[in-house]
């Protein structure tokens, strides 16, 4: 047998093989899975290039693994049981890191995603909305989806067809935040997939192209267009059915154990971080003191500016209040009715308003309005880390 094989079948080969095979799935685990930072924080940068390059890493650690196993199971360098343990543990790693978020935990429902009329919903035997169940609710062209929240915290992710455009809604409940978005970028279509979480928001990325994208920003990692975003708000089952009687529901309750494991899970987490004022992941160095941290608050974003107004605010201004942000004429209504608010733009055939009543459907004295994009009820913390410029009308 040459030297050259003798060293390969050795006892060191065998342990820095599965030394390696150790680093790579520990380094999946610490960097790409988001329960380890709790405990580890790495560089944005650091997680986005991780991901670009995890089927390498993943790769080389299985080869490593396989090897490492191989010979030292043949030539009975290390015990069985160590062997084992050892295996054991770096599945658990490299599953958690490279595999679990996307594929266990969180599959998208981008393209399966099963609506069923309100009827359906109050009158199934097993499963059932209670008035009070909040739901992002998403209207175009008078047809309107509803999305419960509980049955948006696994996957995040679901799509249908609504007033003939294809729409996602994504869903991160560290930030509180639903985002109704259009799957395409550079005239692309995408395939959403969620990644992690950065800063207690969610990270997707296009099964496509393997782009990272930041919930919030809506836009691939590094780049500047972002897909388009459609009104969305949040309100009561109660509501939903009064204002949208034909509407359809997202009908996605947890029946069998693994997905009551992962909803718990998420639940537990999701408590956690209403209970506590600090995020429940760490990963956040600087707070905005304006508001308490876990305060919610409306966010618009236009012409290059950023505005977050209180939920009080608008209450308190009578509830309906006329702005400005970027130079888009806006106006913010508080419906105690229905307990929600929403936006529209306070202009009709290019006059510029002022409105000083408003129904749900955007109706006003001088003419229908059409409903303008607002993040609701996001956590005030996220926010103002992911836009640190913003202004604030508060009490």
């Amino acid at each position: 047998m040459s030297i050259g094989l003798n060293w390969l079948l050795s006892r060191r080969f065998a342990a820095i093989c599965l030394l390696l095979a150790m680093i790579i799935a520990l380094a999946g685990f610490s960097i790409l899975a988001d329960l380890s930072q709790w405990i580890i924080q790495v560089p944005r940068r650091v997680t986005i290039v991780t991901f670009g390059i995890r089927f390498e890493l993943m790769f080389t650690g299985i080869v490593m693994m396989v090897a490492g196993y191989w010979i030292a199971r043949r030539s009975q360098f290390f015990s069985r049981r160590f062997l084992n343990w050892w295996a054991g543990i770096f599945i658990f790693l490299f599953v958690s890191g490279y595999l679990n978020a996307t594929y266990f935990m969180f599959p998208s429902q981008q393209y399966s995603a099963r609506f069923v009329s309100i009827e359906a919903i109050s009158n199934s035997p097993v499963v059932a909305l209670s008035d009070t169940d909040e739901m992002f609710v998403v209207e175009i062209n008078g047809d309107a989806r509803a999305y419960p929240l509980e049955w948006m915290m696994r996957p995040h992710i679901a799509g249908d067809i609504i007033g003939g455009e294809e729409v996602a809604l994504t869903y991160c409940s560290l930030s509180h935040l639903g985002m109704a978005v259009t799957p395409e970028l550079n005239g692309e279509k995408l395939k959403l997939r969620l990644m992690t979480q950065l800063q207690n928001n969610l990270v997707m990325f296009d099964a496509v192209t393997e782009k990272p994208i930041q919930q919030i920003w809506a836009r691939f990692e590094g780049e500047q267009e972002r897909m388009k975003e459609w009104p969305t708000r949040i309100m009561s089952f109660a509501a939903f059915r009064e204002l949208y009687p034909d509407g359809l529901v997202l009908f996605n309750p947890a029946f069998n154990p693994w997905d009551k494991l992962v909803r718990w899970m998420v639940y537990t987490v999701v408590s956690y971080q209403h209970a506590i004022e600090a995020p429940v992941f760490p990963t956040i160095e600087q707070f905005d003191t304006r508001l308490p941290n876990k305060a919610y608050v409306y966010g618009l974003r236009f012409g290059g500016q950023q505005l977050a107004v209180t939920p009080d605010y608008i209450r308190k201004q009578g509830g309906v209040i006329n702005i400005e942000v970027g130079g888009t004429p806006i106006v913010l209504a508080w419906f105690d009715n229905f307990g929600y608010a929403d936006a529209f733009y306070r202009s009709i055939d290019g006059e510029v308003i002022d409105v000083t009543a408003i129904d749900p459907y955007g109706m006003t004295e001088s003419g229908q309005l059409e409903r303008a994009v607002m993040a609701n009820e996001v956590f005030w913390f996220v926010w103002s880390t992911f836009y640190p410029d913003t202004s604030l009308l508060d009490n």
